[in-house]
């Protein structure tokens, strides 16, 4: 029957494969992966910090990097207004981790952005999140004023209409007291009340995680 519908599928120009030992093999195999020792690097970025991309530096020096809210399709800090993108489930998910670790060498350093235990509702899996929170990490924070500033420019492309959507979006993140600041300063356009309130937000949020974190910490260098 699998063969008849890999035919069926490739006939119709979908791409399909025949996974010999079945489905079940093919899952113990994922999780399997990731309980293998890797030289994991963390990024931790902060609301603000955009001046450099160092996704865009890694793969210049042609370092390896594992983007987890591309597989995940999930972004920490999406303030745009586009219509969310649909997240694979966490089984899917965990398919799609182990397949890019495979496309990349464990003996090299592997480059990857801190998050928490999940992005979205897709869970990082247990034995990876061992490894992650024991991994070295590096701070990208650029000085408060200019990320400040980054904020209000951003903010003041959208419309009024488009920011209310954005931050009701945001309202569990940000909790009902803030949320409701924040809507109070948009209607009296105190933009720079909004980013400074976004930044304490989510600066106190990433803190909360470093303080978790067991490996050693120092500033990215570019």
């Amino acid at each position: 029957r699998s063969q008849s519908m890999i035919w069926l599928l490739n006939f119709c120009r979908i791409p399909a494969f025949f996974l010999r030992k079945g489905y079940r093999d093919y899952r113990r195999w994922v999780l399997e992966s990731f309980s293998k020792d890797y030289d994991l690097h963390l990024l931790q970025s902060f609301l603000g910090s955009m001046n450099i991309d160092p996704k865009q530096i890694l793969k210049k020096k042609k370092n390896q990097f594992l983007d987890l809210e591309e597989i995940a399709q999930f972004s920490q800090y999406d303030f745009s207004v586009s219509e969310s993108k649909s997240q694979p489930t966490s089984e899917h998910f965990e398919n799609l981790l182990a397949h890019e670790l495979r496309q990349l060498n464990s003996k090299e350093p592997i480059w990857l952005s801190h998050v928490g235990k999940s992005l979205g509702d897709c869970k990082i899996p247990p034995p990876f999140l061992k490894q992650f929170r024991s991994s070295s990490l590096f701070l990208i924070k650029d000085e408060r004023l200019e990320r400040v500033g980054y904020l209000q420019n951003a903010i003041a492309k959208h419309t009024q209409k488009d920011l209310v959507h954005i931050f009701t979006a945001l309202k569990k993140k940000l909790g009902p007291l803030r949320h409701k600041q924040i809507l109070s300063a948009l209607e009296k356009e105190q933009n720079e009340d909004v980013a400074e309130s976004l930044i304490d937000h989510f600066d106190k949020v990433t803190f909360f995680h470093l303080k978790k974190h067991r490996g050693h910490i120092s500033s990215f260098e570019i």
